[in-house]
């Protein structure tokens, strides 16, 4: 385990129009971490955790960010990962267990069984503890186990109400039903590692004549409703139609408990690539009235400034009295207010809705043709405002979500690069800009 404290670079913008503050907490440096992508967590003394797909000993780390009065705040790496039986590059944030144990997934290394030898192994879930202390929870063993397992997860986990772990991977399951390839599944884990895959999606499989219509692809976080249903979007799946690729253009589905243990899947909403949205890649967030958010990657407007219908959308889905899901999209990104968000929303109190986008923004940002990013709110009227607009040393290309904290007005996130443009570590030309950033916005 490696410990590392860095100096804490400040770099600040008052936006005049709405006197929000932006504010840089940590420079990554490499060696500290490399590219994050994941949404923060808090614990109560108010310390940041999260991970970075690269950086450490190459293989991505699970770091903490502490505020100190009398340094700022400083960085500590809890976990470097080795690219073997721990797991390797982790993209998704972490979830804490009733004793504050932190659990999360990483979507390479691990078990190099089956097929998973190919892909350095087929990613793990594991635990850490406040103290640095980690362990494998459970190794995926990918399409051809029997039977057939999960493989590549890049979601956070979410904790269900019975304690157990949930979670999707991109690919694994069962390869006969997916056009020969794994679609990728839902699975069960406890904190003791025993897995269980609960669904396995179908895709599109358009040469079968009669199309399912399925998800495929799923690489989102779950989410649970009172009842014990569980909702998530995928990437693909879906119509293979108009404005979507033979892959499809994704879906919302629900898995629903059977009472004998199992779950019951149905689509909610299937994409069709145009003002509607398109690949969803971020959970869901779910309302007191049972109203469903979330973001489409692409589609969209036809305005889009990057070209018509990529930009992507901020939706809504309504249930109807006929048990049917009404789609309304809230907001179509045209580039200069954002673009491509690929990750989750949050909401406050009042209603208002904040998030990210990878791109957009500043369209002249040197550092993306497409713009560097964007944190924004949406307001319970579907009014946008960008809080801020990245622009390079304050960070480049935020995909994870943030992370509130209603009670001090304060939002946390990451971008995957940009931040310090000036050490030797993380500037190679025509490569990288900058290892990323942990940030703070203060609407």
């Amino acid at each position: 385990m490696k410990h590392i404290l860095l100096s804490t670079i400040f770099y600040c913008v008052a936006v005049a129009a709405s006197a929000q503050t932006f504010t840089v907490l940590h420079n990554f440096e490499l060696t500290d971490g490399d590219e994050p992508q994941s949404t923060l967590v808090k614990d109560a003394s108010g310390n940041l955790y999260g991970t970075t797909a690269f950086g450490g000993t190459g293989y991505g780390v699970i770091f903490r960010v502490a505020p100190s009065q009398s340094e700022g705040w400083s960085e500590t790496v809890l976990h470097s990962f080795t690219g073997g039986s721990d797991g390797s590059n982790p993209w998704s944030g972490l979830i804490a267990d009733a004793a504050g144990n932190e659990f999360g997934t990483a979507p390479n290394g691990g078990s190099t069984a089956n097929e998973c030898e190919g892909y350095g192994g087929c990613g793990t879930v594991f635990s850490i503890n406040r103290n640095g202390k980690f362990s494998v929870v459970y190794s995926f063993l990918g399409s051809y186990d029997s039977p057939p397992d999960g493989q590549h997860p890049l979601s956070r986990l979410m904790r269900a109400a019975t304690g157990n772990f949930f979670g999707t991977t991109e690919s694994g399951g069962n390869p006969a039903l997916c056009q020969e390839v794994s679609c990728g599944v839902v699975f069960e884990v406890d904190a003791r590692g025993t897995e269980s895959v609960i669904y396995s999606f179908l895709g599109s499989i358009p040469y079968l004549g009669s199309a399912p219509d399925d998800g495929a692809l799923p690489n989102a976080s779950l989410i649970e409703d009172a009842a014990g249903n569980f909702y998530g979007t995928t990437q693909a799946g879906g119509l293979n139609e108009n404005n979507c690729s033979e892959e499809g253009c994704g879906v919302v589905f629900e898995l629903s408990p059977t009472g004998s243990g199992g779950f019951t899947e149905s689509v909610l909403y299937r994409f069709t690539g145009e003002l509607d949205g398109a690949s969803p890649q971020s959970s869901l967030i779910l309302d007191s009235a049972g109203n469903l958010y979330g973001t489409a990657a692409s589609g969209g407007s036809t305005n889009c400034a990057l070209a018509p219908s990529i930009c992507g959308v901020v939706f809504k889905l309504t249930k109807e009295s006929n048990g049917g899901w009404e789609e309304s999209v809230l907001h179509s990104f045209v580039g200069t207010d954002g673009a491509i968000p690929d990750a989750e929303l949050v909401r406050d109190s009042a209603g208002n809705l904040y998030g990210t986008t990878a791109n957009g923004g500043d369209m002249t940002c040197p550092y993306s043709s497409w713009g560097c990013g964007t944190v924004f709110k949406l307001n319970a009227s579907g009014k946008e405002t960008v809080l801020h607009a990245f622009s390079g040393p304050d960070g480049v290309s935020p995909e994870a979500g943030l992370l509130l904290d209603d009670s001090k007005h304060a939002l946390y996130g990451t971008a995957t690069s940009g931040g310090d443009l000036t050490g030797e570590n993380c500037n190679v030309p025509h490569y990288v800009q900058g290892c990323g950033v942990v940030f703070r916005v203060t609407p």
